[in-house]
């Protein structure tokens, strides 16, 4: 099994591939929304999101862009269930987290439901730390935040 992290570019097949993943795999709103076709296109087109793909099958993903301003956002971060705890989550984050601070990023946030204990701790593991809680389409949600590019750990 070769396992890689790429950069994700802006193609269909990409965004068909995101999309059919989070179509069989997130069913529970109350621990992670669907991306909409939009968030996902602008995700793609910021060239700051990457793929894990296991021979050149996309098997996880980081969903990232950034604004002029120096802020940049995780949309989503996902891994095939049997990847989980196999430190993928920490490999696609170090690339996607460079690729944001070499576009002049300052500060990442992303949006994280309390429910989700283990992307809670992966986040946490790279760096964010709870900045506020909020409600979003009507579920909790924690908003995490961080400042430096170190790797996570």
């Amino acid at each position: 099994m070769i396992i890689k992290v790429k950069p994700l570019t802006s193609c269909l097949g990409n965004l068909l591939s995101i999309i059919r993943i989070e179509r069989e795999f997130i069913k529970e709103e109350n621990t992670c929304f669907r991306s909409s076709k939009s968030d996902i296109s602008k995700c793609l087109k910021s060239m700051a999101s990457v793929g894990l793909y296991e021979n050149n099958k996309l098997i996880g993903f980081v969903l990232a862009h950034f604004t002029e301003y120096g802020t940049g956002y995780i949309e989503k971060v996902f891994v095939v269930p049997e990847l989980r705890n196999k430190g993928c989550m920490k490999q696609m984050m170090n690339e996607s987290m460079s690729l944001l601070f070499k576009n002049g990023v300052k500060e990442v946030y992303t949006m994280v439901s309390p429910e989700n204990e283990v992307s809670l701790k992966g986040f946490v593991d790279c760096g964010f730390w709870y900045s506020w809680g909020t409600v979003y389409n009507g579920k909790k949600r924690l908003v995490l935040k961080r400042i430096d590019n170190e790797a996570c750990y």
